[in-house]
């Protein structure tokens, strides 16, 4: 998993190659700091083949070949007894038992199927891809530190849960909570995403069209997380705002850039508590500074909701010795502004 220095050199990375006023789309791609590990191929890896095909109705005993092939995914798990790649015909399965794969590294290669997971879906493997396969029901990540899982293609929906690091490609990714935890790494790169985003651990996303009605917001980084978001369309048709950094005063600033947030309702950025920069977004509605510090460059922001605490209608902000944003709470009827000895606002009689 990708250490906090890692995610400075991203940060630090973005700032030096396209400077924060360029009007250039960032491709967090090509950046040093974000490359997969290289044990997540298993080109160099000797892999059985298993068959899956739930369109056969005659009568056989499955052994995972072309021939003959298991008619479902749980009948095929005891199969799986080292490196392997799942050939899973085109076609519709239901699995009712709850399913946790095998923990070796498996290829699934899905073909356009569909399957449903009723009772939810748990991969451990240290390395886990697929590819054009669409799944339903509650699925849990929780590869190792040292692995990953790839999807590229078709869709997940339901509730995920990102243990470890998980890179989600042209990938749509539908209804429920992504639930991103402290040892987890969550990177969707050119997805349709209706689900909402949160967690303490790393998310990074990407060229993402995320838009849904929700009463909380699309993205949330809560205590302890880091957040990128780049090249996004963020729209919340409900009450419940865009995007909140609420992960801490940190260090490690988030980075939002080249975005375009809309909301129906609330804040479309909320800085809550955190460190965060903002850069080349298109911000309907303003942003709600919250505690913590922003930096903004060459962003459209609407009418900015100033909230650092106890505010209230006819207060003042202004900038202080240390330079931070502060309240002077409104003065009473017949008071003057003026300036004290320390060259700060205060009101006097």
């Amino acid at each position: 998993m990708a250490s906090k220095s890692t995610l400075i050199e991203n940060i630090l990375w973005a700032v030096k190659k396209h400077g924060l006023n360029t009007k250039k789309s960032v491709d967090f791609s090509q950046s040093p700091s974000v490359k997969l590990p290289s044990n997540t191929s298993l080109s160099s890896v000797t892999s059985v083949d298993i068959y899956i095909d739930g369109n056969r109705v005659d009568e056989y005993t499955p052994d995972g070949s072309i021939n003959r092939p298991f008619k479902t995914i749980s009948s095929s798990l005891s199969s799986i007894t080292k490196a392997s790649s799942l050939h899973i015909a085109a076609s519709t399965y239901t699995e009712d038992s709850a399913v946790t794969l095998p923990n070796y590294p498996i290829v699934s290669y899905g073909n356009g199927s569909t399957i449903t997971y009723t009772n939810g879906l748990t991969v451990q493997n240290p390395n886990f891809t697929r590819y054009d396969l669409n799944t339903i029901g509650t699925t849990t990540f929780s590869s190792s530190s040292i692995g990953r899982v790839l999807i590229n293609g078709g869709s997940v929906t339901g509730n995920i849960t990102v243990n470890g690091l998980t890179d989600i490609k042209s990938c749509s990714l539908l209804g429920g909570t992504i639930t991103v935890n402290s040892n987890g790494q969550f990177l969707a790169i050119v997805c349709t995403i209706t689900s909402q985003i949160t967690g303490n651990g790393y998310i990074l996303i990407e060229n993402n069209n995320i838009n849904a009605t929700k009463s909380t917001p699309l993205v949330t980084s809560t205590t302890g997380g880091k957040l990128i978001i780049a090249n996004c369309i963020i729209t919340n048709l409900g009450t419940g705002g865009g995007v909140l950094c609420n992960n801490g005063a940190t260090t490690v600033p988030n980075l939002i850039t080249n975005n375009a947030i809309s909301v129906a309702s609330g804040a479309p950025v909320a800085c809550g508590t955190s460190v965060t920069i903002y850069s080349r977004n298109t911000i309907g509605g303003g942003i709600n500074t919250g505690t913590g510090y922003m930096a903004v460059t060459s962003d459209l922001i609407g009418t900015t909701i100033m909230a650092i605490g106890s505010d209230a209608t006819g207060d003042i902000y202004y900038r202080n010795a240390a330079g931070l944003l502060t309240r002077l709470a409104a003065g009473a009827p017949g008071t003057k502004l003026t300036i004290s000895a320390g060259g700060l606002p205060v009101w006097a009689a």
